[in-house]
């Protein structure tokens, strides 16, 4: 089956970037919705082999940073921490300044793990 590359067409790790409003996305889907999902449900086995190999990835650097989280804590307290896809660790004292620094790595995909290292839990006011 061909590949569809039009305005719904699933990204390279396979989901669909959905438009932020209904107007933008009965304007995109207008004869192509049905043809995007169609190709979503077409992918091959070596598509599948590659989403699950970036979910394990990303599920192994998320337990290597849930693993690593007091240690980090006690180096970097109250701070933002990053683990990209090439495993390198981004220190921030903030979430703007994390993903800045995620934008210049041009390290957003694979998806990479951010975190807040609280010294203190938040209080809930109920």
């Amino acid at each position: 089956m061909e590949r569809y590359e039009g305005p719904l067409a699933p990204n390279e790790n396979g989901a669909i970037n959905w438009p932020d409003n209904l107007e933008r996305l009965q304007e995109m889907s207008e004869g192509t919705l049905i043809k995007a999902l169609a190709e979503r449900m077409a992918r091959t086995e070596e598509d599948r082999a590659r989403e699950r190999a970036v979910s394990e990835e990303y599920k192994a650097r998320w337990r290597h940073l849930e693993d690593k989280t007091a240690e980090l804590t006690e180096k970097y307290p109250d701070r933002w921490v990053s683990l990209t896809g090439d495993w390198e660790l981004l220190v921030a004292d903030s979430l703007d300044e994390i993903m800045a620094k995620l934008d210049a790595k041009n390290a957003r995909r694979p998806q990479p793990i951010t975190k807040l290292l609280r010294t203190q839990e938040p209080r809930w006011i109920l």
